[in-house]
Formats: C-alpha cells, structure tokens, sequence
C-alpha cells in the first residue's frame, strides 16, 4: 500500500505544480493587458492635449 500513497503524492504534487505554471501564465497575461491599456490611456491623453495646443505658436528661435 506504501507505493500507491507515494504515487498519489506524485501526482498530487504534479498537478499543483501544473497549476502554479497555469496561475502564472494567466497573472503575465493580465499583467501585459494592463500595460498595454495604460499606454493606450496615456497616449489617448497625449493626443487631447495636443489638439488642446494652438495651431498658430512657433517654437522659439535660438540665435
């Protein structure tokens, strides 16, 4: 009976290993998620502030 409790074991612990790599494929996932959602944030407030800008300013020229 002693090696059929070893394999449980094994298997047991292979299966929380295969969740563990499951839980951080899934955390890495979200992770890129929200960072491409924060660069769409900010370049959605780049471009407001942009269009915000007077058209007719002319950068200062340096002598």
């Amino acid at each position: 009976m002693l090696p059929v409790t070893i394999a449980s074991f094994g298997v047991m612990f292979f299966l929380i290993y295969i969740g563990c790599i499951l839980g951080i494929i899934i955390y890495l996932l979200r992770l890129m998620g929200r960072f491409v959602s924060s660069h769409e944030r900010i370049a959605k407030s780049l471009e407001t502030i942009a269009k915000k800008l007077p058209e007719d300013t002319k950068p200062p020229v340096i002598p």
